[in-house]
C-alpha cells in the first residue's frame, strides 16, 4: 500500500480496525452485564427485532461470544500489522514490532474502554444493537469461531456452574434489588 512516507493511510486504517474490534468488546460487555433472568425475559418478550436478537443469543451464547472474540482478535491483529507497516515506512524498522503492538493495544484499549463503558451503562439497548449490527460480520468469522465455540461448550460441560446458596447473600441481593427498584420508581 503506497500512502506516502509516513503511512498515514495505514495508521488511519489501523485506528478503524481497532475501533471496529472494540464494537465486539462492547457488545460482549453489554450482554454479560444483563442478569440471566432479565435476559430470559427480554428473549421471551415480543419486542420485534430486539426480541429476535436476544432469542438468538439465549439459544447459544457461546456461539455469539466466540464469534465476537474472534472479531476482536482479528481486528487487533489487522491493526498491529498496519501499524507495523506504518512504522517501517517511517524508518523505524528496528522498532516496528513494539511500535505496532503498543499502538494497537493503546488504540484498541482506548476505543474498547469508551464503548464498553457506554455499553455497560445501557446494556439492553447496546446488547440488542450489537446483536443486530454485528450479525453480518459474524458469518465471516464462523470458520475461526466455530472450533472455539466447540471448545467452549466442551469446557462448559466439564466444569459446571457453581451457585453458592447462602441465605445472607440472597437476602442482601433482594434488599439491593428492592432499593434499586424504589430508587428507579418501579417499586412504590
Amino acid at each position: 500500500m503506497n500512502s506516502g512516507p509516513v503511512g498515514v493511510v495505514e495508521v488511519l486504517a489501523a485506528a478503524l480496525a481497532a475501533a471496529f474490534g472494540s464494537l465486539f468488546a462492547a457488545g460482549a460487555a453489554a450482554l454479560t452485564e444483563i442478569p440471566e433472568g432479565r435476559m430470559q425475559a427480554l428473549s421471551a418478550a415480543d419486542v420485534g427485532s430486539a426480541g429476535d436478537a436476544f432469542r438468538r443469543f439465549t439459544r447459544d451464547p457461546t456461539q455469539v461470544l466466540s464469534r465476537w472474540l474472534v472479531g476482536r482478535v482479528v481486528a487487533i491483529s489487522v491493526a498491529t500489522m498496519l501499524l507495523g507497516d506504518a512504522a517501517r515506512r517511517a524508518g523505524l524498522d528496528r522498532f516496528a514490532l513494539p511500535v505496532a503492538v503498543l499502538g494497537a493495544v493503546l488504540t484498541y484499549g482506548t476505543f474498547a474502554e469508551i464503548v464498553g463503558t457506554l455499553a455497560r451503562r445501557r446494556p439492553e439497548r447496546a446488547g440488542a444493537l450489537a446483536l443486530q449490527v454485528l450479525r453480518p460480520f459474524e458469518w465471516l468469522l464462523v470458520p475461526l469461531a466455530g472450533p472455539l465455540a466447540v471448545v467452549g461448550r466442551a469446557v462448559g460441560r466439564r466444569v459446571p456452574r457453581v451457585h453458592t446458596v447462602d441465605a445472607r447473600i440472597t437476602e442482601t441481593e433482594v434488599e439491593w434489588a428492592v432499593s434499586e427498584g424504589e430508587r428507579a420508581g418501579s417499586i412504590a
